[in-house]
C-alpha cells in the first residue's frame, strides 16, 4: 500500500475514533442545556400542578358538605327543625350539631375523614374537648347566630344556639340563599401546632385569623343543601350578604356589630 494510502486510512481510523468517543457521552455545555431545560420546564409544571392539587381539595371538601347537607335535611325533615349548635351538659362528652345528624351522616365529625382536606393538610385541630370548651377545633363552622353580633338582645336569626331557640324548618323564608355550614374560619394558635378552627360562624373579627382555605373564599353549604364557593369579601361583608345569614332573609342592620368590628369594610 502507498505511503498516501496508509496515511488516509489511518486518518480516517482516528476520524472514527473520536466519533465513537463523541457519541458516547453528553459535553459540558449539552448536560448544562439539557438540565435547564428540565428546569424550565419544572418550573412551568409546578403551578399547573398545584392548582390541580387546590381544586381536587376543593371538590373533596363541597363532598363532604354536600353529605352534611343531606343530614341536616333528613334531620329537619324528621324533627320540623334543626339541630342546635350545642346543648348544656359536661363539655367533655357535650353534643354539637353534627353528632345530631350522625344518624343520617354516620361518619363522626371527630373523625379526620369528616374534615376538610385543607384544614387537615394545615394540622387542623380536631378536638371535641376544644369544641365545648372555647368553640375551635373542627373545620367547619354552623350559622347558629345570623349576622347577630352576638350580645344581648340580638335577634334568633341563625339556626340556634340552644333547643329552645332552633329555626322551626318552614320558618326559614329563603333556603338556597341562607348559609348553613362553611369552612372554618381558623386561627393560628401560639400554644399548639397547625390551625384551630371555630364552630360557631361569624361574620366579624377572630384574633390571629389565617388565609382562606379556597383561593380567596370559602366552601359554603346552604340550607337547600347546594354547596357553592363564597368569596371572601362577600361572604364577611354585611352590606352585601347580611340577609344569607338569616332566617328571614332579611338584612337586620340593626343587629349588627359596630364598623370597626368588621372585617372587609367596603
Amino acid at each position: 500500500m502507498a505511503g498516501g494510502d496508509r496515511q488516509a486510512s489511518h486518518n480516517k481510523r482516528r476520524v472514527g475514533k473520536k466519533r465513537a468517543k463523541r457519541a458516547g457521552g453528553f459535553t459540558l455545555i449539552e448536560l448544562l442545556t439539557s438540565v435547564a431545560i428540565i428546569a424550565l420546564l419544572a418550573a412551568l409544571l409546578l403551578p399547573a400542578l398545584s392548582k390541580a392539587k387546590e381544586n381536587a381539595q376543593s371538590a373533596s371538601c363541597k363532598n363532604l358538605l354536600k353529605q352534611t347537607g343531606l343530614g341536616l335535611k333528613m334531620y329537619a325533615a324528621d324533627y320540623g327543625w334543626y339541630p342546635s349548635l350545642a346543648v348544656r351538659g359536661n363539655p367533655a362528652n357535650r353534643i354539637i350539631c353534627f353528632d345530631r345528624i350522625y344518624p343520617y351522616y354516620p361518619v363522626c365529625w371527630t373523625n379526620a375523614s369528616w374534615n376538610c382536606p385543607v384544614y387537615i393538610a394545615q394540622n387542623g385541630i380536631v378536638s371535641r374537648e376544644m369544641v365545648a370548651t372555647n368553640s375551635s377545633g373542627i373545620s367547619y363552622s354552623y350559622n347558629w347566630l345570623g349576622i347577630g353580633a352576638g350580645g344581648r338582645g340580638t335577634p334568633p336569626l341563625g339556626l340556634g344556639h340552644l333547643p329552645q331557640n332552633v329555626a322551626k324548618e318552614l320558618a326559614i323564608v329563603a333556603p338556597s340563599q341562607m348559609y348553613a355550614v362553611a369552612d372554618a374560619r381558623c386561627i393560628k394558635g401560639q400554644s399548639f401546632a397547625g390551625v384551630a378552627g371555630c364552630i360557631k360562624m361569624s361574620a366579624y373579627k377572630l384574633g390571629n385569623e389565617t388565609a382562606a382555605p379556597h383561593g380567596r373564599g370559602y366552601n359554603m353549604l346552604f340550607v337547600d343543601g347546594h354547596v357553592a364557593w363564597v368569596k371572601r369579601n362577600d361572604f364577611l361583608y354585611p352590606p352585601r350578604t347580611a340577609r344569607n345569614w338569616n332566617v328571614d332573609n332579611q338584612p337586620h342592620p340593626e343587629a349588627w356589630a359596630p364598623i370597626n368590628e368588621w372585617v372587609v369594610t367596603n
